[in-house]
């Protein structure tokens, strides 16, 4: 009815449908007529020539998937949703993926990433990936005529497939979202997805570098909720660890924050008891030089604050406060993991420390990250504290008793 008005009335048409659709997914399905309108409607925009009204179908029909995913509970009508699902808009999304213009891909794989469990299981039955590999495919810039966008967006939505994937049935129930698949389905998914990402972090550009780093930590979230039987190798995971490592030292401060909280969420699983047993010689290296590089994060934003230095500009300023907080954060899985690397530990733990001698100088949510840290050491290795000279120092301070109380 709108393909000869104007294209702002169109934008306007298709932004007042996308937040209804979001904010109310179950109105689709309400009844079935309503059901064969919408139907209809989107199964004409699909096949329209002009580039805006197909761009109108897919970020509908993206609105109504990311909606359905935050209130499925709310939808009545299971099985009407489900018939929609299945005979229109799951094949819908995926012939959106083959269109020509870029903004409409994002528009197909950004819904993909709002899937649930119960879809993925059906399109990955018998072990079949051929669905995951559609969108692993985007996220190779050797793909041709494939923007920057889409590949960040592609990345992204891998990240949020292996929370609904790999995240066993119990962590999401209360959600009303699972996946059911195999320890060996789970097994090639972790082997496909973290070899795009490794290239993809490679990736000219940051956006994309970043997204891939956001699709390693949900994956290693992820694979630590699944439980201590993963069924991922450790040399697997120590070949993303050095991947992801690298990029610490990255110029664009958002994917430097990525990697942080990537390598935080990967030392979970690679440094604890039953893997780090299973690591060649070079885990030692890996995790002293994680280690020190986080140490580095803490002590550079610490020195910084201390100095009130003019050389860096209030944005380096801000990210080296929220990289501080991040490395102080991840460095709780590290310090806590049951393998003999105390040397480090040991000089981390008291970077750690100084940093709570800092207190009135730098950023409250850094020092409440390295105490947070700390508290965690305290608990789950106390010998190690008593190690540190430091803190004998500090506790002669008025305000430390009182602060650590708080």
């Amino acid at each position: 009815a709108y393909r000869d008005e104007s294209d702002s009335l169109l934008s306007g048409v298709s932004d007042t449908l996308s937040s209804i659709l979001r904010m109310a997914p179950f109105l689709p399905t309400k009844s079935a007529e309503m059901m064969r309108h919408f139907d209809e409607a989107m199964q004409e925009a699909s096949k329209s020539d002009d580039n805006g009204v197909r761009e109108l179908g897919a970020k509908c029909l993206n609105s109504l998937l990311h909606g359905r995913k935050e209130f499925f509970l709310c939808i009545r009508n299971k099985e009407r949703d489900a018939l929609l699902m299945s005979a229109t808009l799951q094949p819908l999304l995926f012939d959106y993926l083959s269109d020509s213009k870029g903004a409409i891909q994002c528009c197909a794989l950004s819904g993909c990433g709002f899937l649930r469990g119960s879809e993925w299981d059906y399109m990955s039955s018998n072990n079949s990936l051929d669905a995951l590999r559609t969108i692993l495919a985007f996220c190779s810039n050797k793909r041709k005529r494939t923007t920057n966008n889409v590949r960040a967006e592609a990345c992204k939505s891998i990240g949020q497939i292996c929370t609904t994937c790999v995240t066993t049935r119990g962590e999401q129930s209360q959600h009303g979202d699972f996946s059911s698949l195999s320890d060996s389905c789970v097994a090639l998914i972790c082997e496909e997805v973290s070899s795009s990402m490794i290239e993809a972090m490679e990736d000219g550009d940051a956006s994309v570098r970043s997204m891939a780093l956001f699709a390693v930590g949900n994956l290693a979230l992820a694979l630590s909720e699944r439980g201590p039987d993963m069924p991922v190798s450790s040399h697997l995971l120590l070949d993303v660890c050095i991947s992801v490592q690298h990029r610490l030292r990255d110029k664009n401060a958002k994917v430097v924050g990525n990697a942080i909280r990537s390598l935080g969420h990967l030392s979970r699983i690679l440094f604890n008891e039953s893997y780090s047993r299973s690591l060649p010689e070079t885990g030692a290296n890996v995790y002293k030089e994680i280690t020190a590089s986080l140490c580095g994060k803490v002590e550079a934003y610490v020195k910084d604050a201390s100095l009130d230095s003019l050389e860096l500009t209030w944005k380096q300023r801000l990210y080296g406060k929220k990289h501080a907080k991040g490395a102080a954060i991840a460095l709780s899985f590290l310090l806590t993991a049951k393998i003999s690397y105390c040397s480090q530990a040991q000089s981390s733990v008291e970077s750690l420390i100084m940093c709570l001698g800092k207190v009135g100088t730098i950023d409250d949510r850094v020092a409440l990250a390295a105490l947070g840290t700390l508290t965690i050491v305290a608990k789950l290795l106390p010998g190690l504290l008593s190690m540190c000279p430091t803190l004998q120092v500090l506790l002669c301070h008025q305000w430390c008793p009182l602060f650590l109380n708080t």
